[in-house]
């Protein structure tokens, strides 16, 4: 059998049959199957050989390279990279730095926070969430979006 790398390694048509047998009963025998897929890992079977012969064998792509990002995640292979996904937005990012220079190593309680309260208001707009500082009152007063829109209410 050749690899990815066009290389033949030995033993890896056996475990290519206990991979397919496994395949199909993979709820009973989800450990051992998570065994054969580490062990052809090893022998350098790539990842989309493994979704391959697994849809060649008749089950939906979708479930199998699911089964297959699972077993490997839970090994300790991740396709994506860290740090893969949404990129948070530059207002994120502002607020975020703003508050870590204000409240230091609190920040992400008091983001926190925020967020649970901001959710709350959201849900229940007409309870008053008064703040409990003085300095959030000046921030909501000096909102660059609220000077803009000539809006005094804290509320873009």
């Amino acid at each position: 059998m050749k690899t990815q790398n066009g290389m033949k390694r030995r033993g890896a048509g056996s475990l290519k049959k206990e991979f397919l047998k496994r395949i199909g009963a993979r709820a009973t025998n989800a450990a051992a199957l998570q065994g054969v897929v580490k062990r052809l890992i090893e022998r350098g079977v790539s990842r989309d050989i493994l979704v391959a012969w697994g849809v060649h064998a008749g089950y939906p792509r979708a479930n199998v390279s699911s089964m297959l990002s699972r077993i490997l995640c839970a090994i300790g292979l991740r396709e994506r990279r860290p740090g893969a996904g949404r990129k948070p937005s530059p207002d994120a990012l502002e607020l975020l730095a703003h508050a870590q220079a204000r409240y230091n190593e609190r920040f992400l309680r008091v983001l926190q926070g925020a967020l649970r309260a901001g959710k709350a208001q959201r849900k229940a707009p007409l309870r008053n969430f008064a703040p409990q500082s003085g300095q959030a009152t000046e921030l909501i007063r000096f909102c660059p979006h609220c000077q803009d829109t000539g809006r005094s209410d804290g509320h873009v």
